[in-house]
């Protein structure tokens, strides 16, 4: 923590400022680092640059939750459907009718996707955007090495990610990190 005055502090981790407090109102960091998952979404494969802008706009409205969220979107090669069927049958998620979040006229129901990300776990959505289930929580041996200062969030959907191929992993976290992961 830095304190530069009365009622005036910063919190940071390592030398990148997370948040600060000034006589009343916190404010997250700007910093282009904020912003570095703009590098990762136009480096994702198996995307085109439509695709790439759903995803972004999606990242956009996810920010918005105020406690985090999560999303998990498959690529065309990959049967988004049956993951969705396999870890929702063993009670790890619930499948819905398949809500179309998304339309090529209108982009992203913001408003839908807000309420539903609200719920812990993390979105199932196919490559066309329509989500396939909700509260999911992701299986698989742990295979990547942690960062416990990252917390459960991150960790568990870069490890998820690491197992997955053909899909990509948006973690917005509490305190205003996002990442967009993808094995490659």
């Amino acid at each position: 923590m830095k304190f530069s005055g009365f009622m005036h502090w910063s919190l940071f981790i390592k030398e990148r400022e997370i948040f600060a407090y000034y006589h009343g109102d916190y404010t997250f960091n700007s910093s282009k680092e904020k912003y570095a998952y703009l590098n990762d979404i136009n480096e994702l494969e198996g995307f085109d640059q439509e695709k790439r802008e759903m995803v972004e706009k999606l990242v956009r409205i996810l920010c918005k939750q105020k406690h985090g969220a999560v999303a998990i979107v498959f690529d065309e090669k990959t049967n988004a459907q049956d993951e969705a069927k396999r870890l929702c049958q063993v009670k790890r998620g619930t499948r819905i009718c398949e809500s179309v979040c998304y339309s090529e006229e209108e982009g992203w129901n913001e408003e839908e996707i807000l309420a539903i990300s609200g719920i812990d776990g993390a979105l199932f959505i196919d490559y066309s955007g329509k989500c396939l289930a909700i509260g999911v929580i992701v299986d698989g041996e742990a295979i990547e090495k942690g960062n416990v200062g990252r917390g459960a969030r991150y960790n568990s959907i870069k490890n998820y990610m690491e197992l997955k191929q053909g899909c990509v992993g948006i973690v917005v976290s509490e305190d205003g990190m996002v990442d967009v992961i993808q094995h490659k």
